[in-house]
Formats: C-alpha cells, structure tokens, sequence
C-alpha cells in the first residue's frame, strides 16, 4: 500500500510546485492593478528624469503622442464634451494619466493610459505588440483565445459598388480572479473597403472600468443636455421682436 501512497504524494508535490511558480496576472511592470498608487508616478519621474504636463483636449493628447520622457494627468473638456481626449473621464474619484512612451523590461511600450479609482489603479490601456503579448505568455501562460466576426459591406472608391467582407478580430485573454487582461488583434475594412488594422491591451477590473463608463455616459448626457438649453435660450433672446 505504500507505493501508490507515495505516488500521490509525489504528485499533490509536483502540483504544489507549479502553483506556487506560476505568476499571477497584475499588471505590466510596477504599475499593478490592485496595488499602486499615483504616488508612484512621483517616483517615476524622478526615476527617469519624465517631465509632468496636461491633456485637456484631443489635440494636447495628439501633441504627446511618441514623445518622451513624459507623464500627463488627462482632465476632460467639461463644456464640450467631444473635444475631451481619449480616457478622460467625469468621476471625482478617477484620476487618468498618459504615458507616450516607456521601456519596461526592454520592451517598448507605447500610448500607455494609466486609470485609478479612489488613488489605487484598476486600467492599464496600451498599444499592442507581438513583444508584449509573447511576454504575457511566456510570464502567465497560454492565454484563452476567441474569435469575433462581423459581416461588413462598403463601398469601392472608384466604381462606387458595393462589396461585403467577413471581419475578424481575435481576443487572447488572461485572468487573475477579477483581473483581466485582453489583447485583441482586428483586421477591418472602412466604408471605402479599405482594410485596416486595430489592435490593444486593456488590463482592468472590468466592475469597475464598466461603474466609471457608465458613470461617465451619464454625465456627458447631463452635460449635452445642459449646453441644450443654453443654446435654445440663447437663440430665444435674439427672437425676442420676432
């Protein structure tokens, strides 16, 4: 009997031994979902000598982009809600940052746009490269993979007819409890049947990510609804000998 009791301590061991030494899925480099601060972007800049600035509009977040050495709090335009730049957001208790480039590990990241909630960070969006993603494999695994199709029809430029096209986008995904990470791969075709590339890494807690979303909707309605009834009372008080 004591032969396939050993057995299987051996093998309750060797489980033992892949649990403890495979990493769990919390963020790229020092910026962790869960656990970092934005006072870590203090240290960062003195780190690596990053210069701090703002984005308050579309344009300041094109201005940025490939620059370096550079971190930037992003603020939204809370008059004209569409001049507000990417990730920007309503929240009293979201604070969102832009990092255009940095290296970690040796690898190059890029459009880095950092997210906390209540001074912890819960999002990390950032360009996506075959770099990254053969480090989140080769550090937590093989990731699960789904494809999405769409039928799309457009229109040729130059004879102007109509022609229809499947396109797909793959999803590698990683999970650590309520952490996910996704990186999506898509190849689509503009209304000109132009065929196009997209792609990017989104590590969040999506509860969260999808409370500031909705959060954010609301209060960019509000908004448009409030520049509304300026504008109507505005055009009220011109037609007033009308």
């Amino acid at each position: 009997m004591r032969k396939p009791i050993l057995l299987l301590f051996f093998f309750c061991s060797f489980l033992s031994v892949l649990s403890f030494g495979q990493n769990k899925l919390e963020g790229i480099g020092k910026f962790k979902i869960k656990k970092t601060t934005t006072a870590y972007l203090d240290t960062l800049s003195k780190e690596q000598d990053f210069e701090r600035t703002t984005i308050k509009s579309f344009m300041d977040n094109f201005m940025l982009t490939n620059q370096i050495n550079k971190i930037a709090e992003i603020f939204p335009d809370t008059v004209n809600t569409y001049n507000s730049p990417p990730n920007a957001h309503y929240s009293k208790d979201v604070r969102a940052f832009y990092i255009p480039t940095i290296k970690i590990s040796e690898i190059d990241i890029s459009n880095t746009y950092l997210i906390f909630y209540k001074d912890t960070l819960v999002g990390i969006n950032t360009n996506y490269t075959s770099e990254i993603a053969d480090a989140f494999e080769v550090k937590y695994g093989n990731p699960a993979i789904s494809k999405m199709e769409k039928v799309v029809k457009c229109t040729l430029k130059l004879t102007g007819g109509i022609v229809t096209y499947v396109d797909t986008t793959f999803y590698y995904t990683w999970e650590n409890g309520e952490i996910k990470c996704i990186a999506a791969i898509s190849d689509y075709h503009n209304s000109e049947c132009e065929k196009k590339k997209f792609s990017y890494i989104s590590i969040n807690i999506e509860k969260i990510s999808q409370k500031i979303s909705d959060f954010d909707f609301k209060e960019s309605e509000r908004i448009m609804n409030k520049n509304k009834v300026i504008q109507n009372n505005e055009k009220k008080k011109k037609l007033t000998d009308f």
